[in-house]
């Protein structure tokens, strides 16, 4: 299963897009469309990378409900 491009512009509405690592309201360093596997201060990234990341972390999801 796949998210719809709605679903998707839904999330990246919500989440909004830092290209640059930031923490999070609990200390949680955090990219992207609100990422945080692997994310350490200071880094950086593209805008694809970005949309990489996100369907990346959306993978895990579609499959436990599919």
């Amino acid at each position: 299963m796949t998210f719809s491009e709605t679903a998707v512009d839904l999330i990246k509405h919500f989440e909004g897009c830092k290209l640059n690592a930031y923490q999070d309201c609990v200390g949680i360093w955090t990219i992207g469309y609100g990422c945080t596997a692997g994310v350490k201060q200071g880094m950086s990234i593209t805008q694809q990378q970005a949309e990489t990341m996100l369907q990346q972390a959306l993978l895990p999801v579609s499959a436990a409900i599919a």
